[in-house]
C-alpha cells in the first residue's frame, strides 16, 4: 500500500500508481518481496516518506 494509504487510509489514483509500481517490481524480480526484512509499521512509513527506493530488479532492463 502507498504511504498515504498506510497512514490515513486514503486511496486515490496516486496510491493506485504506487500499487502498480510495486506489482511491476514483483513481476520483474520474479516474485521477490518488495521490501524484504521491513516490518509494516510506523517506522516503515517513515522510511518510505524519507525517500527510500528499492534497487532495480536484475531482470529489469536499464531503459525501464
Amino acid at each position: 500500500m502507498a504511504p498515504e494509504s498506510l497512514k490515513q487510509m486514503v486511496f486515490s489514483s496516486e496510491s493506485d500508481v504506487w500499487a502498480f509500481g510495486v506489482t511491476l517490481f514483483e513481476i520483474f524480480s520474479e516474485g521477490t518481496i518488495p521490501f524484504p526484512g521491513m516490518v509494516w509499521d510506523q517506522s516503515f512509513v517513515d522510511i518510505l516518506e524519507g525517500g527510500y527506493i528499492n534497487s532495480k530488479p536484475e531482470a529489469c532492463a536499464d531503459k525501464m
